[in-house]
């Protein structure tokens, strides 16, 4: 009889990307269905097909690259994405909720590890290390449900990486600790080299960024450039002693202001990172889960319990304190509580660096108890984040939902931008402005308009227009805008406009002032 077992798991790479494919396709799907967030269905999927599950595929090499350039693009979009103004506004709020995300688990998980668990004091730090810092795996639902310029999501996004790099900091100390050299000397050197990395980052990358996107205007070119320098900054960052996610974090930062949000290169990001890379990262993850460790006995359950409930309690009680004392909507605290519960590919990492450090002969810090612990509160706090995040965006979005008078609905139901082009030299900057000032809740379509005189040279222009139409829709399709189009022929340009307007029931005109004679 065949045995079909021999085949598995499968080691060909194109079946390996064939079988990735189809999860990234069909998860979501089912997952809709079933009204659970995406996310956990790329995470339930890995553990459905890794070693600990039906054994489908192995945790190679590509599974290791595509999951840690996940895990850089979510914290990279993040920064991207981020209110750079608001947070100007509420760096002492986001200092505050940083500080308090970051301590209140970090002393519950730290006596509870004490009392509870009977951990040595090294390894209850190095577990607080874990479950002070977080993961932001549901950013991506906030970003599908476009509510990335709220508070309570700026300030989740800033604290998150304050508290992470505070945990890393505590972490490097702790490794210090097991070093040789003088423990002085060490973070003399280390707070050398990590300011040395913020300058050089903050004088390069700048600079860089405004002779390329100047010199060259190609699409590939410039996607390609921004992943250089978020990839530059994620292995410079290494190289000082802190997790690349940090060194992405800080470029996304830095490229904040010359990357609008509604451009095609930033449509180009977030359509790269959301189609492969991040969902390569969401199945690796889950890929790590061993659920069979909860039938190995009442031991480990009381440690998967204790990690889980003493680390997520510390993260609600610095959301929700947050909340109130920010005078914030109790929705938002729901929001600020789902972005900051979830740990991921950090926390590994962070066991990983425990599970290196010697503490006696042939022991390690990091027991077997804490890792399937650590590994298995991945899998419970994933959950928690995703389907709070999610809940709490619908939340937010009913209420901000406005009820204006019938005439105000009217008007703001009827929004449509005319754009009238003749001159390609304009047609770039018109478009641009077009997007930013169209209103994105309402998400309507533009009118590109071009008006041609009737004469002699009416067909050559019209066939110029159509071509400088088709470049404006092209423009448009790479920002998912919606366009019509239409090429007129009028005695008067300002008559052709003026009937289009009434034609097609536009509300504004965008319109360029040249000084082409006519």
């Amino acid at each position: 009889m065949l045995n079909i077992a021999e085949y598995f798991p499968i080691t060909d790479p194109t079946l390996i990307f064939f079988v990735v494919l189809l999860i990234i396709l069909f998860a979501p799907i089912i997952m809709g269905k079933l009204r659970i967030p995406h996310i956990i269905g790329m995470v339930l999927a890995g553990i459905l097909v890794g070693k600990y599950g039906l054994n489908i595929l192995e945790r190679d090499a590509s599974f290791e690259l595509f999951g840690k350039v996940g895990l850089y693009y979510i914290m990279f979009l993040a920064a991207l994405e981020m209110d750079m103004e608001g947070m100007k506004k509420n760096k002492s709020r986001l200092i505050i909720y940083g500080l308090l995300t970051c301590f209140v688990p970090f002393f519950l998980t730290f006596g509870m590890s004490i009392w509870l668990l009977h951990y040595s004091t090294r390894a209850s730090f190095l577990l607080s290390c874990i479950m002070a810092s977080n993961t932001l795996i549901a950013y991506p639902i906030v970003s599908r449900y476009g509510l990335q310029q709220k508070p309570s999501v700026t300030l989740s996004v800033g604290s998150s990486m304050l508290s992470l790099l505070i945990a890393l900091i505590m972490l490097a100390g702790l490794v210090a600790s097991f070093s040789s050299h003088d423990g002085l000397l060490f973070w003399v050197l280390f707070t050398a080299k990590f300011a040395a990395y913020c300058g050089v980052m903050i004088f390069l990358i700048p600079r860089l960024t405004r002779w390329f996107l100047r010199r060259y205007s190609d699409s590939v070119m410039q996607f390609i450039f921004v992943m250089a320098m978020l990839f530059m900054s994620a292995a410079l960052s290494q190289m000082v002693g802190i997790e690349g996610v940090f060194g992405a974090f800080f470029a996304g930062l830095i490229l904040n202001r010359y990357i609008p949000h509604v451009s095609p290169l930033m449509n180009r990001l977030e359509f790269t990172g959301n189609a492969l890379f991040i969902p390569y990262f969401l199945i690796g993850v889950g890929m790590l889960i061993n659920v069979g460790l909860l039938f190995q006995g009442s031991h480990i359950l009381w440690v998967i319990f204790c990690i889980v409930f003493f680390g997520t309690l510390g993260k609600a009680i610095a959301a929700y304190a947050a909340c109130f004392g920010f005078r914030l909507p109790l929705s938002s605290g729901h929001m600020m509580f789902g972005l900051t519960s979830a740990h991921a590919a950090g926390s590994i990492a962070m066991v990983m660096v425990g599970m290196n450090l010697l503490v006696g002969p042939n022991t390690y810090l990091v027991n077997d108890d804490m890792l399937n612990g650590v590994v298995m509160m991945i899998l419970c706090t994933c959950v928690i984040s995703s389907m709070l995040t999610d809940w709490s965006s619908r939340k937010i979005i009913l209420r901000d939902k406005e009820l204006p008078d019938a005439e105000d609905t009217k008007k703001a139901s009827d929004e449509k931008i005319l754009i009238p082009v003749k001159y390609p030299e304009y047609a770039d900057n018109l478009m641009s402005l077009a997007f930013l000032v169209r209103n994105q809740k309402l998400n309507r379509g533009l009118v590109c308009l071009n008006v041609v005189y009737d004469d002699k040279d009416m067909r050559y222009k019209q066939e110029q227009g159509r071509q400088l139409l088709d470049h404006c829709s092209q423009l448009a399709a790479a920002t998912d805008v919606m366009t019509q189009t239409q090429v007129r022929i009028a005695a008067y340009i300002a008559n052709g406009i003026k009937h289009a307007f009434n034609e097609f029931q536009c509300s504004e005109i965008i319109i360029g002032m040249h000084m082409h004679p006519e």
